[in-house]
């Protein structure tokens, strides 16, 4: 089967959609022809079995972006053409390449809220899917209920490198690891931090209030490599992600595969993925309070802490990359009407 996968950009771009296109890309490449556009510069390589298709972002939305785009795939027929976002890049590459299925992901971002730009932008594109899926299952209800579309669940999935490393925690260290940007709650956090001196907050990932991380008990790590970040969540007494809302976060999914114990927002995506007092703790959004007092409770009580970490490691393994890549593979076969290579 060819397969083009189609992702804004692809890792080490901080974001749970490029994430998720180019884990299944590799993992779908040992049984098939597998392609992956994303934005970068202009070229053609080859990569754990993947061909990469770069284009000059953001000069695919010109005319000359078209032209590259077309240029570089028009000698291929696709079997399923697989996009990992339903914004313009969602609306415009299905009509520029050649292909005989169109499957669509939803992450969150582009649906929800859904805003008068999702009905001009993202409605078009999820209708003209042949099949849509969504990696939670609150977004599956969410797409039926504000788009009248009906859609599939497929979850995301976490790498094997993620797991106890058996290296002892570091005291009093709390650990964000996300973009830095309001959604995620990163002020909500760092107001927090500021009435609690006694803690060390680390910020792992990239984002434009970077420069707001400079409290004296703050520790700004930046964008760290993909190799280090299973040591982070292995050396953190607790990891926290305050986010307002989340499509399935890779972020949790990671650090409970490490055994850190969690505090996050009883919100979308964190909801659906801890149980609160048995894989994680939830709190209330947007809340510095809660914050402040669920970081003083989860920390004076080592006890709860390890029960959570083993908890959510035992629930992490229903989300496997290999599962989820075989989910896809499903779809496809099923849109295609035609059999899996063996």
């Amino acid at each position: 089967m060819k397969i083009l996968l189609s992702s804004i950009f692809l890792p080490p771009f901080p974001g749970g959609a490029e994430r998720v296109a180019w884990e299944t890309a590799i993992r779908l490449a040992m049984r098939h022809e597998v392609h992956v556009l994303a934005a970068g510069k202009r070229g053609i390589e080859k990569k754990h079995g993947v061909f990469i298709h770069k284009i000059p972002f953001p000069l695919f939305y010109t005319r000359f972006g078209k032209f590259a785009m077309s240029k570089s795939l028009r000698d291929i027929r696709f079997d399923v053409m697989h996009c990992h976002m339903v914004g313009l890049w969602g609306k415009v590459i299905p009509k520029l390449i050649k292909h005989d299925k169109l499957i669509i992901t939803c992450h969150g971002d582009g649906i929800y809220p859904k805003k008068f730009k999702s009905k001009l932008v993202a409605e078009p594109v999820l209708k003209s899917a042949d099949v849509i899926t969504c990696v939670s299952k609150w977004m599956v209800d969410y797409v039926k209920e504000k788009y009248g579309i009906k859609s599939l669940y497929i979850p995301n999935g976490i790498d094997k490198r993620f797991k106890p490393l058996h290296i002892e925690r570091k005291k009093n260290m709390i650990l964000y690891v996300g973009q830095f940007i309001e959604r995620k709650g990163i002020l909500e956090l760092l107001e927090a931090a500021k009435t609690l001196p006694e803690y060390n907050f680390y910020f792992a990932g990239r984002g434009k209030l970077s420069n707001r991380i400079n409290l004296p008990n703050t520790k700004f790590l930046g964008f760290v490599p993909d190799e280090d970040v299973p040591k982070l969540y292995n050396e953190a007494t607790i990891c926290i992600f305050p986010s307002r809302f989340e499509g399935l976060p890779l972020v949790g999914l990671e650090a409970m595969s490490c055994g850190c114990p969690i505090i996050a927002t009883r919100s979308l995506g964190f909801s659906e993925l801890l149980q609160d007092g048995t894989t994680g703790v939830l709190i209330k959004p947007k809340s510095i309070s809660a914050i402040v007092d669920s970081i003083r409770y989860l920390m004076e009580n080592e006890e709860l802490r390890e029960k959570i970490g083993m908890n959510a490691i035992t629930e992490s393994k229903k989300y496997q990359w290999d599962t989820i890549t075989a989910n896809y593979e499903l779809v496809y076969k099923t849109a295609c009407d035609r059999p899996l290579p063996t």
